[in-house]
């Protein structure tokens, strides 16, 4: 039937079992009784299409799979991954059949291969082997015979299998050898980079590795006590310590080690004296390395935490032991000892193993994979600390079963695992946040693809860098067989260790971060079987988390159909809510990945409906009553009419009154009329920041004309270019300035002239709101500057909403100028304002580059109203710290132009003597 619906169906829709059924259960309301349904088997085929294995290879083959799927039974049709097969068991797959048939095959030969129907063809193929013919994505499965299998293989490997078909023996190739005793032991790559962190900082518990456990029931601490002295007593890790000798660094393995339980009672929050436990260091040179705490917190109930140093152990390692502990505690119980398998090997042996190890094939493959590879620059709540801490937390999510499933059909129906669709989707995520495209995340393997190291503990587990191009116009399938080619190749090198790779590849070092990549993407596959404690109830506890290996890391574990995610981040950098909503954006992600896993990744969704409605809506909510809409010079004439003594511009030892400002803009704008200023020409205006540029920018206006600033302080050659492309017919400058512009061959009118000839009233030039205003030249950094018209209109749009929010009119205020010239920012800092009956204070050019003489120019002129780029706030800041003052008591503060980092943004408030509007 499967095999019927392979060839009318996608891999994905095909069930995984089948069950035959002489009629189907119905209820009363003549529909399905589901609950009256047989439980199906997955992982077997129905009794119609089983077949039994028929030799001695098929048999073998059948019993590595149920071993590693958990499956009731194999036939030789079943499919490997429909069984509950995924990347990650089929590196375990691999690693049986090279001890059984002594044949390496790849994962990219095993995901590749036309007949992954064929556990038994795969094992016994070697690289470049003959295929079998049979349809391509039907998947592994076991359907050659013995000697079919036999004849398909190279002659260089055929008499070797025939050899050891017999007894499946170990095949003879890099075997681990047992070290001889006597001699220094060395560290294992991965623990010497432990060692030289411990050496660094040995009170950091970053690499504690701590698991807790409630058991209900009759505990009977001293068979625990004595489980726990038989663990260390059989695994050599557990009474380990490390040291440095003659500069070499080494492991000592001592002959015995107590491994006390430390029995309490509970007297306090649980929860604070786990952290406590979690952060308690170890020290490497004397040991132990494995703490056993046991909380008494009722009569029948305990809570039982197992804490080790990363140096001794790993996921994998864990759940060894969990399973040895409840044979062990079951055996003392009944007075016995535990039947235990004898260990091959040391981990010792391994560590000397793979230092004897050359690899030059699988090093040149990272060497070339992450040449140039360009560190995660993911936006941070707080800066990057110049070394990192290693302090974290954990923010816990959840993605639905329904979700999770469509997920998983969406990757099998493209030859691909969960891994490698969560692999993708999580680069996708970062590329977004970060805006590159260059995504480097790790991923870890079990280390352990020999099956003599599968029941040893220590510290195996190996990283992988897996490096992805995230170009947005990639559709996400694309990507995705891009990730699966990559995952297939870094499988397929995953021998070299993390801590070789950095010795040969030596990236740039950087102590703010960790090397290679800083966000690690892991899907738990390990073969962790809970706790099992005779007449106790085991029910797993998040342990608190207070460390981070790297700036973030999603750890992915999938739980009755649910898929877990765990997002432990570095608390140096992140904040919870960011978290939060990077998991959320995450499953909008996915949502929109499974909807259309053919659209560009620049069109996949990633806010929610709720950040969605924000961004559009709340913090876009700036519409306004409609108004009548003025000219920006009007705002300054009824300022001047209200109040015509008071001071409108000061700059250095000169104040111009509003009544004084008004009339000389008049008498200017009468002269420019007269040389043929009116609505749409273009004035341009050169002066050094000051009361006399001021006058000028309000003569143009109210000539009706639109001025275009030049600051004397930029090149001729600029200057030419903005006069000549707005065809200005007239420059209003400083006879200082007439040399600045000396290929202009119209009009200069001189700010210094009295021109007291001319009316001091305002001309009649028709000027209307819908009339151009000014034209201020971008900085032309991409290419040609680019002259941006504004229109009266829209000055007068954006002085009503500053009013509004700010409330201007009510309470005017005395602004600081700082900004240039040539920028729309000075004449923002005019309407703020002049335009509201305020004061603007010019601040001279030495002055803004001078923070205690801007803090001075503040405070001698009263001002609480400044705009400023975040590096000359940062650097006032600075100044009021160093000296022990508090920050000016300003009213309005507008920082932008630059990124501003939030905990500089604390430290302002931190030395404030009232929170600004902002």
């Amino acid at each position: 039937m499967a095999g019927w619906l392979a060839e009318r169906l996608p891999e994905y829709m095909i069930p995984a079992a089948f069950v035959v059924m002489d009629e189907i259960p119905l209820n009363a309301n003549g529909k399905v009784a589901r609950d009256a349904l047989p439980e199906p088997s997955v992982g077997a085929q129905p009794d119609a299409e089983h077949v039994d294995p028929r030799n001695p290879t098929e048999e073998a083959l059948a019993k590595i799979w149920i071993e590693l799927l958990g499956a009731d039974r194999i036939g030789v049709h079943d499919n490997f991954f429909q069984a509950g097969g995924d990347s990650i068991v089929t590196l375990r797959l691999l690693s049986r059949v090279r001890r059984a048939f002594g044949v390496d095959v790849s994962p990219r030969e095993f995901f590749d291969s036309d007949h992954r129907r064929t556990g038994t063809g795969r094992a016994g193929q070697s690289p470049g082997g003959a295929g079998s013919g049979m349809k391509q994505g039907s998947g592994p499965s076991m359907s050659l015979s013995e000697e079919e299998l036999i004849e398909s293989l190279p002659a260089a490997v055929r008499e070797r299998v025939r050899r050891q078909l017999a007894g499946f023996a170990e095949p003879d190739q890099e075997v681990i050898k047992p070290v001889a005793g006597g001699g220094l032991l060395p560290q294992s790559p991965a623990q010497r980079r432990m060692w030289l962190s411990y050496e660094l900082d040995p009170l950091s518990p970053e690499n504690n590795s701590l698991w807790t456990v409630r058991l209900t029931g009759d505990l009977d601490v001293a068979a625990l006590e004595r489980g726990v002295r038989v663990l260390a007593d059989r695994h050599e890790s557990l009474r380990t310590t490390f040291d440095r000798v003659d500069g070499q660094e080494i492991q000592v393995v001592h002959p015995a080690a107590a491994v006390p339980v430390l029995v309490t009672e509970l007297s306090g929050s649980l929860q604070e004296c786990l952290a406590e436990e979690a952060t308690r260091p170890f020290d490497l040179r004397t040991g132990p390395l494995m703490r056993v705490l046991l909380i008494r917190v009722g009569p029948q109930v305990h809570v039982l935490a197992l804490n080790m140093h990363h140096i001794v152990t790993d996921g994998w390692s864990l759940g060894v032991l969990l399973e040895e502990l409840g044979e062990v505690y079951a055996a003392e119980l009944r007075d016995r000892r535990a039947d235990l398998p004898v260990l091959p090997l040391r981990y010792a042996d391994f560590a000397v193993w793979q230092h004897e190890r050359a690899l030059d094939e699988q090093i040149s493959y990272w060497r070339d994979q992450l040449a140039g590879v360009a560190p995660l620059e993911l936006p941070t709540d707080r800066p990057r600390p110049v070394v990192r801490t290693g302090e974290g937390a954990l923010y816990c999510f959840e993605v639905p079963a329904t979700l999770l499933s469509q997920v998983e059909r969406m990757a099998k129906d493209r030859d691909a695992t969960l891994f490698m669709a969560l692999v993708t989707a999580v680069q996708i995520l970062l590329a977004r946040y970060a805006c590159q495209r260059d995504i480097a995340v790790g991923t870890v393997t079990s280390g352990r693809r020999r099956t003599e190291l599968e029941r040893l503990v220590g510290f195996f587990v190996n990283t992988l860098v897996l490096r992805s191009d995230v170009d947005p116009d990639l559709a996400f399938t694309d990507l995705l067989g891009h990730v699966r080619e990559t995952v297939l190749a870094a499988f397929s090198h995953e021998e070299v260790p993390f801590e070789r790779l950095i010795e040969v590849l030596q990236p740039e070092r950087d102590p703010s971060r960790t090397p290679l990549m800083q966000a690690m993407v892991v899907l738990q596959n390990t073969p962790m079987r809970p706790l099992r404690l005779a007449g106790l109830r085991a029910e797993e506890l998040l342990p608190p988390v207070r460390s981070a290996s790297v700036d973030i890391t999603w750890d992915f574990r999938v739980h009755d159909g649910v898929l877990n995610g765990f997002v432990e981040y570095s608390t140096d950098l992140f904040e919870e809510q960011t978290i939060a909503r990077m998991a959320r954006n995450f499953i909008v992600l996915l949502e929109g990945i499974v909807a259309g896993p053919g659209r560009r990744l620049s069109r996949l969704p990633l806010v929610t409906p709720d950040e969605h409605r924000l961004l559009t809506q709340e913090w876009n909510a700036t519409a306004m009553p409609p108004a009548v809409p003025r000219c920006v010079h009007e705002l300054l004439e009824h300022q001047a009419g209200l109040r015509p003594a008071d001071p409108a511009v000061t700059a250095g030892d000169l104040t111009l009154s509003f009544g004084e400002l008004d009339t000389r803009a008049n008498r200017l704008a009468q002269r420019l009329v007269e040389l043929g200023v009116r609505p749409g020409v273009v004035v341009g205006v050169c002066a050094e920041r000051g009361i006399d540029v001021v006058v000028g920018l309000f003569g143009v206006l109210k000539a009706g004309g639109a001025f275009v600033p030049l600051d004397p302080n930029y090149p001729a050659d600029r200057l030419g270019f903005m006069v000549e492309d707005t065809a200005a017919p007239v420059v209003v400058t400083q006879r200082a300035m007439l040399d600045r512009l000396p290929s202009f061959e119209g009009e200069f009118v001189c700010l210094e002239d009295e021109l007291t000839g001319y009316p001091d009233t305002v001309p009649d030039a028709g000027v209307t709101p819908e009339d151009l205003a000014y034209v201020v030249y971008t900085s032309g950094s991409t290419g040609m500057p680019k002259g941006v018209m504004v229109e009266h209109r829209n000055l007068d749009h954006i002085a009503r909403a500053w009013d509004a929010r700010y409330g201007l009119s009510e309470s005017p205020l005395r602004f600081v100028s700082v900004s240039s010239l040539s920028v729309d920012l000075f004449f923002a800092d005019i309407i703020r304002s002049l335009c509201f009956g305020g004061t603007m204070i010019v601040c001279p050019s030495d002055v803004v580059t001078d923070p205690r003489a801007l803090l001075d120019l503040i405070k001698r002129t009263g001002a609480n109203g400044l705009e400023a780029v975040p590096s000359l706030v940062d650097a006032l800041v600075r100044e009021v710290t160093a000296d022990g003052e508090s920050f000016p008591p300003l009213r309005l503060l507008s920082v932008g132009s630059e990124g501003w980092r939030a905990a500089d943004c604390e430290r302002l408030l931190s030395v404030a003597t009232r929170a600004p509007r902002w």
